[in-house]
């Protein structure tokens, strides 16, 4: 078996990072076979966790669509010198290059409703303590 049919390739990763001692640092990934994995570390620490949550096929489709949709992830972007930074690739069968969105040094993200909406639908399918922001 290749690497590749072992790690199915992701539909989405949502990276996102704070600034500030403490602050949390998120990796999310979703496959399209409904893998959802979430990474979460606090900054300048060794704390790291780890979670794992299948989704259905109604689910993956739904989180696609709305991180596909969320083209407002850079509102609020740039307007301090250390905010927050958020980071999402999405990788779908029916663009040959993946859509990149990036974030940089927002006192509040997310401000967008779309990424907004993204984000709460995520958060509903993970350990209420792996909730990203």
């Amino acid at each position: 078996m290749t690497a590749s049919a072992q790690t199915p390739t992701p539909q989405f990763v949502l990276q996102t990072r704070g600034d500030d001692p403490g602050e949390v640092k998120f990796a999310v990934s979703l496959s399209a076979t409904g893998l959802l994995k979430v990474t979460k570390q606090r900054l300048f620490t060794t704390s790291t966790r780890t979670a794992e949550v299948r989704l259905s096929a109604a689910d993956t489709s739904e989180l696609t669509l709305l991180a596909s949709q969320a083209d407002d992830f850079t509102v609020g972007c740039s307007d301090v010198a250390h905010g927050t930074s958020a980071r999402l690739t999405l990788s779908m069968s029916s663009v040959i290059k993946p859509v990149i969105r990036e974030c940089e040094n927002a006192a509040k993200w997310p401000k967008g409703p779309k990424t907004m909406r993204f984000l709460e639908r995520l958060n509903e399918r993970l350990p209420s303590d792996m909730r990203v922001f």
